[in-house]
């Protein structure tokens, strides 16, 4: 039994040191937001779907952008902008808007979409949309193929 208990622990630092390991790759973490759509509007903790965007930069400059979810529609995005100088936290801007196009957000309208922009001497280098349910949209358009 105590083998498997030890065998256990291996493989739970194992596994945690490379998830480490890949964020150590990514650089240094820049920005981070975490946001709810929903909490306003849930009786269960456990309804709660958390958006979350992180931004890093290496030591080559190289800036990387990465939005995940808890939400089963949501399978993660990241992507990478080479660039020539240092970012900070005041060059990345995050709006939120509704999949109306709303910057306000209600129970029919919740928000959607992140609009990441990411400035440097105060110029935009990047400008993109992250859409947090477009899995539950593909979903709906196979439900109504069928």
């Amino acid at each position: 039994m105590k083998k498997v208990y030890c065998i256990l622990i291996f493989i739970v630092f194992f596994c945690s040191g490379c998830s480490m390991k890949e964020t150590d790759t990514m650089g240094d973490l820049i920005f981070s937001t975490e946001v709810s759509p929903n909490e306003a509007y849930i009786d269960e903790e456990e309804d709660k779907v958390i958006y979350t965007i992180q931004v890093y930069q290496d030591d080559d400059n190289v800036v990387t952008v990465c939005a995940d979810s808890n939400s089963e529609f949501f399978e993660g995005v990241q992507y990478e902008l080479a660039h020539s100088e240092r970012i900070s936290k005041s060059d990345i801007n995050i709006t939120w808007t509704t999949i109306m196009g709303n910057s306000e957000a209600s129970e029919e309208d919740l928000w959607a979409l992140a609009n990441v922009s990411i400035s440097s001497s105060e110029k935009v280098i990047s400008e993109r949309t992250i859409n947090f349910i477009s899995g539950a949209i593909k979903t709906i358009f196979e439900i109504i193929e069928q």
